[in-house]
């Protein structure tokens, strides 16, 4: 127990142990999570995991960013900036969620998610905002970004699984990417088509994708 949540309990501060709980509560469901993977693995093998080639349109997106303290703290912030952009940006139909990751999960980094508004960029002001949609719709703008999401070619993943079991296809999806000479270069992009509000864990389909380029 660090010494200044010791000094607190000493000093009979009220929930000086919130904190220490709610650390040791997080990484009881970090290793569960990576248990649960470990057995699949020891009882399935490795997955075999297709991988193909797709191409993606420009898509006009509602950008919302928190900060993840490192691999462990994925899931939270990424719940996070799910909650603020369907907060932020109410969608008039099913939401189109991003989740945009880096290659490497330093032990501190920016997670982004984004909701898609729209596809290409034609109607889209200077300042980042689409004439049609974006100011006339009356959102206020402070806690997210207009962005434009690029198109192209993306090596592409499908999972099937768990959200804490992603790591197992993105981790085939990169090596897919190596063995081709295709360099790795994010963020990588998880595309939500299941809602894990009305789907079962092991049914969330997730679609992985890394942007690709000319080989060197």
């Amino acid at each position: 127990m660090p010494l200044p949540v010791v000094a607190a309990v000493l000093s009979g501060a009220p929930g000086a142990l919130d904190d220490v709980r709610a650390e040791h509560e997080a990484e009881l469901v970090r290793r569960r999570s990576a248990l649960a993977a470990l057995e699949r693995v020891m009882v399935e093998g490795l997955p075999a995991t297709p991988v193909r080639v797709v191409a993606e349109p420009a898509r006009s997106v509602a950008v919302v960013r928190e900060v993840a303290a490192g691999a462990a703290d994925v899931s939270r912030a990424t719940s996070a900036a799910v909650a603020r952009v369907l907060r932020e940006v109410p969608p008039t139909g099913p939401p189109e969620l991003i989740g945009l990751f880096p290659v490497e999960l330093d032990d501190a980094f920016e997670v982004r998610v984004a909701l898609v508004v729209g596809r290409g960029s034609s109607e889209r002001h200077p300042s980042g905002r689409n004439a049609s949609g974006w100011e006339a719709s009356g959102w206020d703008a402070s806690g997210w970004d207009a962005e434009l999401l690029p198109g192209g070619e993306f090596a592409c993943a499908t999972h099937v699984g768990p959200y804490d079991q992603i790591p197992l296809t993105v981790h085939a999806l990169l090596a897919w990417c190596a063995e081709r000479g295709h360099p790795l270069r994010g963020p990588i992009r998880e595309v939500y088509v299941s809602d894990p509000a009305t789907t079962e864990p092991d049914r969330l389909v997730t679609h992985l994708m890394i942007p690709l380029e000319e080989r060197p």
